[in-house]
């Protein structure tokens, strides 16, 4: 098992871009074209190298060249497990590489359950929970970090306004903007972009109040499944923001997937 702390490989830096995850990936998914759902067939491959100890809990994002990037969540060892804020990127050829081990300054804590993308050469990594000593309730935050993907330094940016969260989610919209899904967006939602956030507006039918839901960008919509409310109860129901009008329509799901908390979606093609 390969780690390396170095930059990426002019190879591994060289490569070409992918529309998402399911680039590597086949196996019998979920999908919802612009309506419904439906069984799409994919197939899976193993990676070259993979992440030791193994992890849970943490965020990853897809970058323009098809590179995935993971930050955080526990470190899963036979001993026990404690919370991290390294940083790995999965190569569709290289396969895993350790890119930032743990550390205390200029950089994000140790969390789980924040949330990233990747935008303009950056990834982003907003809020999450720091569980600190184990049987204190540790401690949710709001703070919200940019890693330049080339020169590989932290950048610490405004907070997530409204307050600390955790089990959200965000994506990057066809506009070039990134949309922060959380609990307490029933009437509007949160939009980062140039630097700056605004809490927009919106209307319709939108998502009960949810944590570990799952969200993906699809053409100029916003899709959010699943999670968990408030009471505990899992879902199994979809719903799309037009980022364009901001509205929410519910979709009809048809036969989709049963009800669940920590998945996670991605686009395949536009419609």
């Amino acid at each position: 098992r390969r780690q390396s702390s170095r930059p990426l490989s002019p190879r591994a830096a060289a490569l070409p871009k992918m529309r998402g995850w399911l680039w590597w990936c086949t196996a019998a998914c979920m999908a919802w074209p612009a309506r419904s759902a439906r069984i799409v067939s994919a197939k899976w491959r193993p990676s070259a190298t993979t992440i030791s100890p193994p992890r849970s809990g943490h965020t990853s994002a897809l970058d323009e060249q098809g590179r995935v990037w993971l930050f955080g969540g526990y470190v899963e060892e036979a001993s026990g497990r404690r919370v991290t804020n390294d940083v790995w990127c999965l190569d569709p050829e290289e396969g895993w590489l350790l890119i930032q081990g743990e550390a205390a300054e200029s950089r994000p804590g140790p969390r789980l359950c924040s949330a990233s993308c990747v935008l303009d050469g950056k990834l982003l990594v907003f809020a999450g929970w720091d569980p600190e000593t184990e049987g204190t309730g540790g401690r949710i935050l709001d703070d919200v970090w940019s890693l330049d993907l080339e020169t590989l330094e932290w950048t610490q940016l405004d907070a997530i306004p409204r307050g600390p969260v955790s089990r959200h989610v965000a994506v990057k919209t066809a506009s070039g903007a990134v949309v922060v899904h959380t609990f307490r967006c029933l009437e509007s939602i949160l939009v980062f972009a140039d630097g700056r956030w605004l809490e927009q507006p919106t209307s319709g039918e939108a998502p009960s109040s949810r944590g570990l839901h799952s969200a993906a960008a699809l053409g100029d919509d916003l899709v959010v499944f699943g999670g968990a409310d408030k009471s505990g109860e899992m879902r199994c129901d979809a719903y799309a923001l037009d980022t364009r009008t901001w509205t929410w329509r519910r979709l009809d799901q048809g036969e989709g997937p049963s009800p669940r908390a920590g998945s996670c979606a991605a686009a395949l093609g536009d419609d």
